[in-house]
């Protein structure tokens, strides 16, 4: 008899080998589903980098764009009973210029909002926004005749200066992350909400400090004109910055990887997250209750206080304390 034929066994260092290949295929799937989140969204994957030195000078350019929406939005809240005289219009006239930027807010927001999404999109919306800002307030400069008819100028104006808001808003956070670390990411973005701030200050400071004159025409009429050239200028120069300086990110930054769903449904999972956190809902209602009050308690003060023998150095405390 030959010899008798021997199984063929697999090696026990094959068995434990694929044993170990197994393992370490189940560990790998593990610990790739323990980095995605409760929500089923990838991480966002960032290459740690030196800062760049030029973030700050972005920062500073943003805030100054940031800084010409405040102002253009309170322009002449502060002077209204004086505008209302100086061109001849009713106290609801005056008026549509703060409800001018809620109502366009509205419309182009969306826009903003997928414009900035794109290749170069933070650029892109800074420079729309201190264009439109500054081509406003040229406009406004227009309207210093002391008319009704030249009141339209200005209320033109500022219907262009009113699309810079969704623009400039929908960046406040995208310019902290495309150029700061994430351990000064929380300065940078309350830096950009102050000078937005800041500028609602200003733009009530300002035209009561340039606007004194009560009666003389041709005086108000060099006045307003000031005025409005004052604010031209600092926008004027807000867009010069923004053109030649302002850039999306450091010119040695890592591309970012964005954001994306697993079932490639990243939008409908954000809706969905925020539908049902109330967190959100609390914030966000309380904020779009609140704060727009605030902000038109300013033109209200004067129109209110004005009547009452109060002077415009009186109504700017309580004024600029509720900006």
């Amino acid at each position: 008899m030959g010899r008798p034929s021997r199984e063929m066994k697999p090696r026990a260092s094959s068995v434990r080998d694929g044993k170990y290949a197994q393992i370490s295929h189940d560990q790998e799937e593990q610990r790739t589903d323990s980095t995605v989140d409760n929500y089923g969204l990838d991480p966002v994957t960032e290459k740690t980098e030196k800062p760049h030195p030029a973030r700050w000078l972005m920062l500073g350019i943003f805030g100054l764009v940031a800084q010409g929406n405040g102002m253009t939005f309170l322009a002449i809240s502060s002077i209204s009973g004086k505008a209302q005289d100086f061109y001849n219009v009713s106290e609801s006239t005056v008026n549509l210029v703060v409800i001018l930027f809620y109502a366009i807010y509205l419309p182009f927001m969306p826009l903003a909002t997928w414009t900035v999404n794109l290749k170069d999109g933070l650029r892109g919306n800074v420079l729309v926004a201190a264009f439109v800002m500054a081509l406003g307030c040229g406009i406004r400069a227009v309207a210093y005749n002391g008319s009704s008819a030249s009141f339209n100028y200005y209320l033109l104006g500022t219907a262009i200066c009113a699309v810079n808001g969704p623009f400039i808003l929908s960046c406040f956070t995208l310019v902290p992350a495309s150029w700061f670390p994430e351990s000064e990411r929380g300065m940078a973005v309350s830096i950009g909400v102050l000078a937005n701030q800041m500028g609602m200050v200003v733009g009530y400071l300002l035209p009561p400090l340039i606007v004194t004159e009560e009666t003389d025409r041709s005086k108000q009429k060099t006045q307003f004109l000031i005025c409005h050239l004052t604010l031209a200028a600092i926008t004027g120069i807000a867009f010069l910055l923004a053109f030649f300086l302002f850039k999306s990110a450091p010119p040695n930054a890592t591309r970012r990887v964005p954001i994306r769903a697993r079932d490639e449904m990243e939008l409908v999972v954000a809706l969905k997250l925020m539908v049902t956190n109330p967190n959100f809902w609390a914030y966000g209602l309380g904020f779009a209750l609140v704060a727009p009050i605030y902000w038109d308690m300013g033109t209200l003060l004067n129109q209110n206080m004005s009547p009452s023998g109060y002077s415009d150095g009186m109504i700017m405390i309580p004024g600029v304390l509720l900006q």
